[in-house]
C-alpha cells in the first residue's frame, strides 16, 4: 500500500477525489484540482435565492442536507503538500484539519474522506457507517428539557439581536445580487477585519459601485476597491519593502486567491521566506484567503514591451542592465506621439511592475519647428529675420 506521505504528495500534484460518507449524497465522489473548493452544505432554505451569497467562488459545490448546515473548503497546496487542509468555516472562527488520505474527516455534521486520484479507497472508508447518537434515558431527557427552557428564557433578547444581524446580512446579499448585474462586474468578499469588500475590475466599475452604495442603507461596512488600484498598491509595497525581490506582477483576477508572479531568473525565495511574504500579503489584503506563487521568464516581459513599441512605430534603444532593462525612446516627437507613448506606458505598467522593465524618453528638439513654411508648391525655412532658405517640394514638411 502507498505510504501516507507519498500519497499526500499525489493528492496535491494530481488532484484528489473527495467522497461523502453520510447525508443524502452518501457515496458521491468529486474530483478536485483547484487550489480552493468551497462546499456549501445545508437545506433547501439555505441554498435558495433568499440566502444565496451575493458572489460565490468559481469552484463551489452545493450539498443538500435535511438537518444541519456547514460551509467548508478543501485547500490544495501544490507547492507545500503538508499545508493542504480541510478548512471548516464556522460562525465562531475557522478550524483547519490536515488532509490525510483514506481517513474519516468531519466538517460539522458532514463526514468525508479524500484520496489521490490514482489511489484506491481503504475498506474502512467503503464500509463506513455513521455511529448513531445514543438516546438519553427519560430522566435525563426531562432534565434536558428543563435546561433548554431555561436557556431559551435567558437568550430571548439574544434571539432578537441575532434576527437583526441575519436580516442585515440578507440586505447585503440583496445588494450583492443587484451589483452583480450588467452595470458592473464585482467580487463581493468578506474581510478578515470584519468589513465586506467589493472589488471591481476597473476604476469605472468601482465608481459606479460607490455611487450605488450611497443609495443603500447597509453599505456602511462595504469597502469598494478596484483591482487595478490594488495591484498598484501591492507593486509599490513590494518595491519599497522587498526591493531585492525579482517579481513581475500580482494577479488579482480572483481576489480571494491572488497569485504573485516571480522572475524565474532573478527571484530566489526559501520556503521560510515565501511563508513570511505570504503572511505579509494576507495581512495587507484582508479579503484574500490564500497567496500562491508562479514564475515567468524575464524575456517574456521584454518581448511584450518591444512588441508594443514596434506597434507605435517610434524609435527606441534597448539598454540592458544586470537586473533590469530600459527602453530609451528617442527622436523628435509630436504631441500626438507623446500622448500615445504615455498611454502605452500606463497600460504596460498596469500589466507589469516597473521592477524589471523601465521606460525613458529622450526628447530631441526639431531645429525647424516654427521656422518651416510652405506656399503653394514652394517650401522655405526662415532661420532668422531677413533670411529665407528655399527647399525642394519633395521635402515638404
Amino acid at each position: 500500500m502507498m505510504n501516507k506521505k507519498n500519497e499526500l504528495g499525489l493528492l496535491c500534484r494530481d488532484g484528489l477525489v473527495l467522497r461523502l460518507l453520510n447525508g443524502s449524497l452518501k457515496g458521491c465522489e468529486y474530483f478536485l484540482s483547484a487550489p480552493i473548493t468551497l462546499f456549501v452544505a445545508g437545506g433547501e432554505g439555505q441554498t435558495g435565492p433568499r440566502h444565496e451569497p451575493p458572489s460565490l467562488p468559481p469552484e463551489t459545490i452545493f450539498i443538500p442536507r435535511h438537518q444541519g448546515g456547514v460551509n467548508f473548503e478543501i485547500v490544495i497546496a501544490t507547492a507545500a503538500p503538508h499545508k493542504s487542509v480541510l478548512r471548516v468555516l464556522k460562525d465562531d472562527g475557522i478550524r483547519e484539519t490536515p488532509l490525510v488520505a483514506n481517513r474519516v474527516l468531519t466538517a460539522g455534521p458532514q463526514a468525508l474522506a479524500v484520496r489521490a486520484a490514482a489511489a484506491a479507497w481503504d475498506a474502512a472508508i467503503l464500509d463506513y457507517c455513521e455511529t448513531p447518537t445514543p438516546v438519553a434515558p427519560a430522566r435525563w431527557r426531562r432534565r434536558g428539557v428543563l435546561a433548554l427552557m431555561s436557556l431559551i428564557a435567558l437568550l430571548g433578547a439574544g434571539y432578537l439581536l441575532r434576527y437583526d444581524i441575519v436580516t442585515g446580512h440578507e440586505d447585503v446579499a440583496t445588494l450583492g445580487r443587484h451589483l452583480a448585474g450588467d452595470n458592473g462586474k464585482f467580487h463581493l468578499l468578506p474581510g478578515k477585519d470584519g468589513s465586506l469588500y467589493m472589488l471591481a475590475d476597473s476604476e469605472r466599475d468601482a465608481a459606479w459601485g460607490r455611487q450605488s452604495l450611497v443609495r443603500h442603507t447597509s453599505a456602511a461596512a462595504v469597502k469598494v476597491l478596484s483591482c487595478n488600484d490594488e495591484r498598484r498598491r501591492v507593486h509599490a509595497w513590494l518595491e519599497r519593502y522587498y526591493p531585492w525581490l525579482g517579481f513581475h506582477r500580482i494577479h488579482i483576477d480572483d481576489p480571494s486567491a491572488p497569485e504573485l508572479i516571480l522572475s524565474r531568473q532573478r527571484a530566489v525565495l526559501s520556503p521560510a521566506e515565501q511563508d513570511r511574504l505570504s503572511e505579509a500579503l494576507l495581512e495587507m489584503l484582508p479579503y484574500a484567503r490564500q497567496i500562491s506563487f508562479g514564475q515567468l521568464d524575464d524575456d517574456a516581459v521584454v518581448r511584450d514591451a518591444e512588441n508594443g513599441l514596434r506597434q507605435l512605430a517610434i524609435g527606441y534603444q534597448r539598454v540592458d542592465h544586470p537586473n533590469s532593462v530600459t527602453f530609451v525612446i528617442n527622436g523628435a516627437l509630436e504631441d500626438g506621439e507623446r500622448q500615445r507613448i504615455r498611454r502605452y506606458v500606463e497600460a504596460f505598467q498596469q500589466r507589469w511592475s516597473s521592477n524589471y522593465v523601465q521606460f525613458a524618453v529622450d526628447l530631441k528638439d526639431d531645429p525647424l519647428a516654427g521656422k518651416s513654411f510652405s506656399y503653394g508648391q514652394q517650401n522655405f525655412v526662415k532661420p532668422n529675420a531677413g533670411h529665407w532658405h528655399f527647399t525642394p517640394s519633395s521635402s515638404n514638411r
